[in-house]
């Protein structure tokens, strides 16, 4: 990936945003606190970022019967940890 993008991971509050959680990166949308529009290239250079495992999430823990908007979502599927432990 472009060195440029890794730095957005390190600048929480830029106009770029990285999510660890999800591994994917978003616009903020001027005049919205909450709207973002995910990206999947980088818009300085057109590289490829990696695919957004939202979708994955999301399957994993409604595999296990956890509401995902709920409180009962384990602690390691609060960050990034998810994706490196089977």
């Amino acid at each position: 990936m472009c060195n440029h993008m890794k730095l957005h991971e390190e600048n929480k509050g830029d106009v770029v945003q990285y999510d660890e959680k999800f591994d994917e990166y978003a616009i903020a949308v001027p005049g919205s606190e909450m709207a973002v529009q995910i990206i999947n290239f980088c818009p300085w250079c057109g590289e490829k970022l990696p695919i957004s495992q939202r979708d994955k999430w999301f399957d994993d823990i409604e595999a296990m019967g956890v509401d995902p908007f709920g409180e009962n979502v384990p602690s390691k599927y609060l960050t990034a940890e998810w994706r490196y432990v089977d």
